[in-house]
């Protein structure tokens, strides 16, 4: 088994700016459809986590 990379940009242009969603991304599930689940739900708070920052 494979280590997940890391979900989100740790550093460069895209740092804060790209989170992975596939099931590559997950630490838990890597290569499954939960996998593909777990990474989008992570995504998903991070992105709402931000737009709470910025606002």
């Amino acid at each position: 088994m494979h280590q997940a990379p890391y979900i989100t940009a740790q550093n460069g242009p895209w740092y804060q700016n790209l989170v992975g969603i596939g099931s590559e991304w997950s630490v838990q599930f890597p290569g499954y459809v939960a996998g593909a689940v777990d990474a989008a739900n992570i995504g998903v708070e991070l992105y709402l986590k931000k737009l709470t920052r910025d606002v």
